[in-house]
């Protein structure tokens, strides 16, 4: 890659025609009535053919039922193509069972169970060796099946890709586009080749296990080769180029709402991974603003500078994308999961921001989580602690009980779910390991197995233990007892609610009090986590954060005054309204232990559209970001808004369908979220813009 070509990107713009297609989907969205863009019509038709399937195989084999699923959905499904289409292929099915739910009360009294998504799968594979290279995987490994258990296993692998391919070739007639068949059996030669294979191959994922979090990987790394290849052949021009990655953006936002597409960071020896696809997509992101793909951008040492100034600029317009990631400590956290350096260098973003090897890996990372403000509730509620380093081991040693307790086992319960009843044929052959273990990846044949384990309220929990040791402990305003009628009762005393929720040095003052109670709280409870494996080889991980129960998991009052229903301190950030400038709330936040905790540590920062205007307001983001990158921080993204403009669009919601705003890892048009959601967005604007 020349150094102009990045220039030449930066230049670029969509051809009317791929316009047309954005355009489009605005139009479309905006007159949907739901935040998913989906089609009854399709998810009606994967339902009644998965009800079929599993009619006509009752007393089989979970495997076995699964594989047929597959085979009902390539032949049932209607294939709808519009002339004008680049990329063909449809998940507006998705999630299914949420659409139909008499359908899926039918169908899950036939046995079926799904999975919770959250996968990156190895599209590597596919797109270098094509569907007749896992054919030829899945025979030689039927070759040297043992047991009859293999042997089926084998079958539903076949089954399983016939359906793939038969899928593929019904596009090609429906689209009247020959040169897709080709497709169904060979590797793509070329860019929009394999972007279109990559898509139906994600999309038939999808038909597998309607679910969300199903992610590209480090789409850059999947699609730089051809690219590269095809603009040294003169096949394609990069104008071309991104029309094609517009056009697949295009379809990203049918049916999903979390699919992370990574960019940027090593490669397994070390080496600065940017290519000129990483570029393209920036720039395919900017000219088209669409909600999806989910987009994380990588950082280390090495990263250009003018790629960092390409990320930058695109976070700092304010339209959600892209969220950063460090290099620096997701590596060193993997890999103290037993995860090797080659393979812990390259990792992709599971969903939000959760961290996993690519292509080799079952990471489970929603399996389980934790509530740190309500446990820290009933160790107030049954404490007898005369010194505060007392209730503090009370409050840990409570936190241990429950997660080993009741957060394992039900860890564990549910992978044997998952693995007893919802196998994944197609899944499994595109994850390393699976077919040559003639085994499937819910069972743990891939080579790295992980639990995420999604702990809520650590900012929240901290200021609650410093108000109990100020107030409490040190200096006898209040005893336990009074603490526990004031939440009982959700504090009906304003003075004292507000001399709790008044205390000095909050996490996110940047203040040693609260810094040191972060970093051995965190340090704490995700040192057991991680030392905590079980089953085949799986390695718990934690992250702090919860997907939106920040928002939705508020019932309880803290002892940080905060009252019923009120917002939950997000991710590994402080309570809202506490830091009074960005630094101190990233500087507080390098505290906590993100080593331990690759499954995710996000920060949220709240930008005022001033503070980020022009190239001085860049500068001003990418020195924040670097600072906290090189503090030890591990992922941060940004809105940049200001909350009148999203109480004005909460009131004429048509006057503002295209506002995008970040919410908990991924992006989403704010006008289309739960008035729930976007409270907490007004909230959090309101009193953290910097």
């Amino acid at each position: 890659m020349t150094a102009q070509v990045p220039n030449e990107i930066a230049a670029l713009h969509p051809s009317p025609h791929v316009q047309g297609l954005v355009d489009g989907l605005r139009r479309r969205y905006a007159a949907s009535g739901s935040r998913l863009l989906m089609d009854r019509s399709q998810a009606q038709a994967w339902c009644e053919a998965a009800i079929a399937a599993y009619r006509d195989t009752a007393g089989q084999s979970a495997g076995q039922r699964r594989a047929r699923v597959l085979t009902e959905f390539a032949a049932r499904s209607a294939i709808q193509v519009s002339p004008d289409e680049l990329i063909v292929g449809s998940q507006a099915f998705n999630p299914a069972p949420r659409w139909c739910p008499e359908l899926a009360k039918e169908l899950g009294s036939l046995g079926y169970a799904g999975t919770s998504g959250h996968i990156v799968h190895d599209y590597r594979s596919l797109l270098a060796h094509g569907v007749g290279g896992l054919r030829a995987r899945i025979e030689a490994a039927e070759k040297r099946a043992g047991s009859p258990a293999e042997r089926e296993i084998a079958a539903t692998f076949r089954e399983a890709l016939d359906a793939f391919s038969h899928w593929i070739r019904r596009h090609a007639d429906a689209a009247e586009r020959p040169a897709l068949a080709r497709l169904a059996e060979a590797a793509p030669l070329t860019f929009p080749e394999a972007l279109q294979l990559l898509w139906f191959a994600h999309v038939f994922l999808h038909a597998e296990n309607p679910s969300v979090a199903i992610s590209f990987g480090r789409i850059d790394q999947l699609l730089g080769p051809f690219l590269e290849a095809d603009l040294e052949r003169g096949r394609i021009t990069l104008a071309t180029a991104l029309d094609w990655l517009i056009a697949f953006f295009v379809k990203c936002c049918e049916g999903e709402e979390s699919q992370n597409a990574v960019l940027g960071g090593v490669d397994v020896a070390g080496r600065d991974a940017t290519n000129a696809a990483s570029y393209l997509v920036l720039q395919a992101m900017r000219c088209a603003r669409t909600f999806q793909p989910s987009l994380i951008v990588r950082l280390h040492p090495g990263t250009p500078p003018a790629f960092r100034t390409a990320a930058t600029a695109l976070a700092a317009s304010g339209e959600g994308n892209p969220g950063f990631m460090n290099d620096a400590v997701v590596i060193p956290g993997l890999q103290r999961l037993g995860i090797p350096l080659a393979r812990a260098r390259d990792w992709s973003v599971i969903g939000c921001y959760e961290a996993a090897p690519t292509g080799d890996c079952y990471p489970n990372t929603v399996i389980g989580g934790m509530h740190l403000p309500e446990l820290l509730n009933q160790t107030v509620a049954n404490s007898s602690a005369t010194t505060f380093p007392a209730f503090l081991d009370e409050y840990l040693n409570h936190v241990r009980n429950h997660w080993e307790r009741d957060v394992l086992p039900g860890c564990v319960a549910r992978w044997n779910h998952w693995a007893q009843h919802a196998p994944s044929p197609f899944g499994s052959i595109l994850m390393q390991g699976c077919v040559d273990r003639l085994d499937y990846l819910e069972r743990g044949a891939a080579p790295y197995n992980l639990a995420g384990i999604n702990i809520l309220g650590l900012g929240t929990t901290v200021d609650g233990l410093l108000a109990i040791r100020r107030q409490v402990f040190e200096q006898g305003k209040l005893s336990l007892a009074d603490l526990r009628a004031a939440l009982a009762d959700n504090f009906p005393d304003e003075a004292l609610r507000r001399s709790l929720a008044g205390i000095p040095d909050r996490f996110g003052t940047d203040a040693a009090a609260s810094n040191e109670l972060a970093a051995r709280i965190s340090r704490t409870i995700a040192g057991w986590v991680v030392d905590s494996p079980f089953g085949p080889g799986v390695r718990p991980y934690p992250g702090f954060f919860r997907f939106l129960a920040d928002v939705h998991q508020t019932g309880q009052p803290s002892p940080d005054g905060r009252r019923r229903g009120s917002l939950i301190s997000y991710g590994c950030g402080p309570a809202q309204g506490v830091a009074e400038s960005a630094t101190a709330l990233l500087n507080a936040c390098t505290h906590v232990a993100h080593e331990l905790a690759a499954c995710g540590n996000p920060v949220l920062l709240t930008l005022s559209p001033e503070d980020c205007r022009g190239e001085s307001g860049r500068q001003r983001l990418e020195a924040l970001l670097l600072s906290y990158f090189a503090g030890g921080g591990s992922h941060l993204h940004v809105n940049v808004m200001r909350g009148a403009e999203l109480r004005t669009a909460q009131e004429k919601p048509d006057e503002f369908a295209e506002l995008t705003v970040r919410v908990s890892g991924f992006s989403a048009r704010f006008v289309k979220l739960d008035r729930t959601v976007q409270n907490a967005l007004i909230v959090r604007s309101e009193t953290e813009e910097r």
